[in-house]
């Protein structure tokens, strides 16, 4: 009950996030999601969401386009990503 969508616990650690913030971040998501469930509770209003048709919650990283934002995203904060 503790991570469902609405909970106590999950307002409270939102609760000191500006909405600003949001726009930080890049959530990918797949209707194929077997960890976050439903899979339309993986993305966040105001952030950059974007939906990979057919993947699952352990697939993403090998999705070409993901994986190679993610390592671009580690570049642009100074962080050495290992090659593949």
């Amino acid at each position: 009950p503790q991570m469902h969508n609405g909970s106590a616990w999950l307002r409270q650690l939102a609760a000191p996030e500006p909405p600003e913030l949001f726009a930080a971040f890049t959530f990918y998501s797949g209707n194929c999601d077997n960890i976050v469930f439903p899979p339309r509770t993986g993305t966040l209003p105001g952030a950059d969401n974007r939906h990979v048709p057919g993947t699952a919650h352990v697939h993403m990283v090998s999705v070409p386009c993901v994986f190679e934002e993610v390592r671009r995203s580690l570049g642009a904060v100074g962080v050495s990503p290992a090659a593949p």
